[in-house]
């Protein structure tokens, strides 16, 4: 099962499962010349001189879910993190996961602002309200996990493009918000253009200092044009070379609104 949009009679966006539909949405493998293959589940099928890296996914099921709490658990706790276990079903969410065959490699879930607001809300309220002028539909990263392996670039990349292509494409969101930890705002800033939004505070769910970051999703989807497909090359600090190709995004697109029964809300030039 997957997720969709609707609009409630309120008017508020929410995020809800359709009754049938598998959540996988693609496989990364390595072809035998050494570049990325991008196989859109469930038609395409890995050629027999690729090597499976690892798939991304909705977590739609009890087990996915669990898998990927167990990953923002192990890393939290790592980092000296608390972890919040109150709002991980939220209506207005998403939880994607990439994993290979013996464990989850990364976790995030979108927000979208509706009735229940947006958790970096509880930290940053004043300045939440300054970013909602008219026009603007706010959503929000939560809970975002990378296990340290080889593929933490390439893992990273594949779920922020995905989460991007749910906010903005799907969902209509134009500003994306984060919650950082102070020491990982230079990256942040300078590998994926974020800006400043809130200065350092305590993060009550995180028990631990936080700084509130903004990205506009139509800069977003001008750095994937610019970037996007080049596997790794050109700075090391630019993550957007490892997102994916504009073909290989309609065909990721494609299987999202596939999964959700969703319309594309947002083109993609």
């Amino acid at each position: 099962m997957g997720y969709a949009m609707r609009m409630t009679a309120m008017g508020h966006r929410q995020l809800h499962t359709p009754s049938s539909a598998d959540g996988a949405i693609l496989d990364i493998a390595l072809h035998s010349n050494g570049l990325r293959q991008v196989l859109v589940q469930p038609a395409q099928r890995s050629p027999i001189e690729t090597t499976f890296l690892f798939k991304v996914r909705v977590a739609d099921t009890d087990g996915h879910r669990g898998a990927a709490s167990m990953l923002i658990e192990q890393r939290y706790r790592w980092r000296g993190y608390a972890v919040d276990h109150k709002n991980t079903e939220r209506p207005d969410s998403i939880t994607l996961c990439a994993s290979n065959a013996t464990q989850v490699l990364g976790t995030v879930t979108v927000g979208l602002d509706g009735a229940s607001g947006l958790l970096c809300e509880a930290t940053y309220p004043h300045e939440v309200a300054r970013l909602r002028v008219p026009g603007a539909r706010l959503c929000e990263l939560t809970r975002f996990a990378i296990d340290q392996t080889e593929l933490n670039k390439q893992v990273m990349a594949a779920l922020l493009h995905i989460a991007y292509l749910y906010a903005y494409v799907v969902s209509e969101s134009t500003t994306l918000l984060i919650e950082v930890n102070p020491r990982h705002v230079g990256y942040y800033t300078k590998a994926l253009g974020f800006a400043v939004v809130g200065s350092e505070r305590n993060c009550e769910r995180a028990a631990a200092p936080s700084v509130l970051l903004s990205l506009p999703l139509t800069k977003v989807r001008a750095l994937i044009r610019k970037y996007g497909g080049q596997q790794g090359y050109g700075s090391a600090k630019n993550l957007y070379t490892y997102c994916f190709s504009e073909q290989e995004e309609t065909g990721i697109l494609g299987r999202i609104l596939a999964i959700n029964g969703a319309s594309r809300k947002h083109s993609l030039g």
